[in-house]
């Protein structure tokens, strides 16, 4: 029962349960890119972010959302 507490005391307001943070490090290795990438990524705005002082954070979720809305998928090539 305590783990219940504690999930829905870290839901907070919300009801929602706790989501951590990942950094860039997990995000680019989740992604299949190059750290650089990523870098280049949160520059132009691809991928949301929190700064909290010199760190970057994601949300997985945030990330894949945002992605979704934004980017297309193009169906594979047909042989030629």
């Amino acid at each position: 029962m305590a783990t219940l507490k504690s999930q829905t005391e870290a839901a907070g307001e919300s009801g929602q349960p706790f989501e951590p943070f990942i950094d860039k490090k997990e995000a680019g290795r989740r992604l299949g890119i190059k750290p650089r990438t990523l870098d280049d990524w949160l520059k132009n705005g691809r991928v949301p972010f929190y700064r909290i002082n010199r760190s970057v954070r994601m949300r997985w979720s945030e990330v894949t959302a945002h992605l979704a809305e934004t980017c297309r998928v193009l169906p594979p090539a047909r042989g030629k």
